[in-house]
């Protein structure tokens, strides 16, 4: 376990798309929740990797509601508990409006070394309605100072298929991302649940999205504009300059252990134990201050499950599956048995196959839900 993820469940206001873990708190109630985030961080203490940890990501919610001093005092626990590397990555993820030149500063000192910002987007009107707290030219001021102060590993988030957006005004995002001082862009089809605002509304007929086939036009037009602005893809949402993709995602992809710390974070011991934290505050506090693993829920992966995500990871990124692996682990009769779907993918451009490694063509990037589904 070499790669550890800590969820800040902060925000100043939840936005209209959003359904993860998060909400308002106080400074007491963000106080409490990093002794707690150093208290079961010393529970998994034996579990020491023998060279550190090579990542830590703080994602959330808002991690950069946190003072700095609080971060500080979190990386100090996660060296005593865990050890570091010589050379890591740390992200933490911001939010435009949440940090000021100052608090750059201070935090370019904790060794955090990659910035996630969540931009979303460059269009004000869209940012309105999303109920984003920042304006695009605050995103912008944020990243150039955090360029100016040294940070050089920084990524922006985008989102399309909002509501009434254009594929001008995609494109619109996407040339002011590339002309920002960037080396990773990620880019997020809008996804609703019944639990957020917009997904209320949509189900009611409230809300104009755009059709599947706008959505797409975004998708394709995200790939090929990128690809020839210096940011290749390297997996389906996420795009980077030569030598910056981000280590902490890449290692979820290609299957590796990670430790998930605080609310509703999920972990993978052993490649095949997943377990979840409670998404309850109560319950997670209450576990935690007696000493045991706040796990809502633990799960031992089947072999079939197992051989599921083994396949369908890899090739979500540009680097595909390598078959022959594969097949030395899982019998050569896997695909074998796939004859009759693989020689569809193949002849309908969803599928290729380069020096032994299977992968998805553009296409089949934006058909990749399909493709998996008839894999397994």
């Amino acid at each position: 376990m070499r790669f550890l993820y800590v969820h800040i469940p902060f925000c100043v206001k939840k936005c209209n798309y959003c359904d993860f873990v998060s909400g308002k708190s106080s400074p007491e109630e963000r106080r409490d929740y990093v002794e707690l985030l150093k208290k079961e961080a010393s529970l998994y203490k034996d579990e020491r990797p023998e060279d550190g940890l090579l990542t830590i990501y703080f994602g959330g919610g808002t991690p950069s509601l946190l003072p700095v001093a609080q971060i500080e005092e979190l990386l100090a626990a996660f060296k005593e508990y865990f050890g570091f590397a010589s050379s890591m990555e740390i992200t933490l993820e911001v939010n435009p409006e949440s940090v000021s030149r100052r608090y750059l500063k201070q935090l370019k000192r904790t060794g955090v070394n990659r910035l996630s910002f969540g931009v979303q987007s460059f269009r004000n009107h869209h940012l309105k309605a999303m109920g984003r707290l920042h304006r695009s030219e605050d995103a912008v001021k944020a990243v150039n100072e955090a360029a100016d102060l040294g940070f050089e590993n920084i990524n922006i988030d985008l989102i399309y298929g909002l509501p009434a957006q254009t594929l001008e005004e995609w494109r619109e995002s996407l040339e002011k991302a590339v002309s920002l001082p960037v080396k990773h862009i990620s880019t997020y089809g809008l996804k609703l649940s019944d639990k957020s605002l917009w997904g209320k509304l949509a189900a009611e007929g409230r809300l104009t999205l755009p059709s599947q086939d706008e959505n797409a036009d975004m998708q394709l037009l995200a790939m090929d504009f990128l690809e020839k602005n210096g940011f290749p893809r390297y997996e389906i949402a996420n795009f980077a300059a030569l030598g910056y993709p981000c280590r902490h995602n890449t290692a979820y992809w290609l299957r590796k252990d990670y430790l998930g710390l605080g609310l509703n974070a999920s972990s993978l011991f052993n490649g095949k134990v997943r377990a979840v934290n409670e998404s309850d505050m109560v319950r997670y506090r209450q576990k935690v201050e007696n000493g045991s693993l706040p796990w809502a829920v633990r799960e031992v992966l089947s072999d079939d499950e197992i051989r599921e995500e083994e396949l369908f990871l890899p090739l979500r990124t540009i680097w595909g599956l390598d078959i022959a692996s594969f097949s030395r682990k899982y019998g050569s009769d896997y695909f074998a048995q796939k004859k009759g779907q693989m020689v569809k993918l193949f002849n309908a451009g969803l599928l290729t196959f380069e020096d032994g490694q299977l992968k998805l063509t553009k296409k089949g990037v934006l058909l990749n839900n399909e493709v998996l589904s008839s894999l397994i």
